[in-house]
């Protein structure tokens, strides 16, 4: 597991050894329109600003068509969600623990 530098360093200075500050929340609670939001700011800045719109799994599918519309109203060069499934997974979870390979070319592999 990643940590931040900073909530690392909020977690010494606090001595504590889980959980993070309350202003510090993950992409996946941010709610689709404040994403859209932070991209909004586009005319503002000298270059594009990429940004994925994260929804849970459960998100109707209505509302993930809804965030395209958001986007092109508000006038983005372009928009990525990502809406995790059982068949793809989520890019924000952490993958499983793999089973430790066995080398191949060990004496117990010797028969195969």
């Amino acid at each position: 597991m990643l940590d931040d530098y900073a909530v690392v360093q909020w977690r010494e200075m606090n001595h504590i050894a889980q959980g993070a500050p309350a202003a510090f929340i993950a992409a996946a609670d941010v709610p689709p329109e404040t994403h859209l939001a932070m991209q909004a700011l586009q005319p503002y800045v000298d270059n594009s600003i990429s940004r994925t719109v994260y929804t849970p799994e459960s998100y109707p599918f209505d509302d993930f068509l809804r965030i395209y519309d958001a986007a092109y109203d508000s006038g983005l060069k372009g928009c990525t969600v990502y809406r995790p499934s059982r068949l793809r997974g989520g890019v924000l979870t952490e993958p499983p623990i793999a089973p430790k390979a066995i080398h191949c070319c060990v004496i117990e592999r010797e028969g195969d």
